[in-house]
């Protein structure tokens, strides 16, 4: 699915991060352990989109999409660009 507005590069990474949950600190025990459990590396390595329906799957691109529009909103904010914030939240708001 394509998009008419193309989102700039920093709000798409920014908005990419915070739909993923962003980077997480390994856990206290891990790293006491000298790295990631066996059980943890097992699922690192299963793709968690193999056991979603396509309905699931185009429901999670379509809310990775309204984070980037809601990112790009507030850095256009952050730089003064309150008309192109507008736009972007108007994007943001259909979803």
């Amino acid at each position: 699915m394509s998009c008419r507005f193309r989102l700039p590069a920093a709000a798409g990474a920014a908005a990419a991060a915070a739909a993923t949950g962003g980077a997480k600190a390994a856990s206290p025990t891990a790293a006491a352990a000298g790295g990631a459990s066996p059980r943890t590396a097992a699922a690192a390595k299963k793709p968690a989109a193999a056991h979603k329906s396509p309905r699931e799957r185009q429901i999670d691109q379509l809310i990775s999409q309204q984070a980037q529009f809601k990112a790009a909103a507030v850095e256009a904010k952050k730089a003064g660009d309150l008309e192109q914030a507008k736009e972007y939240l108007r994007h943001f708001k259909v979803f």
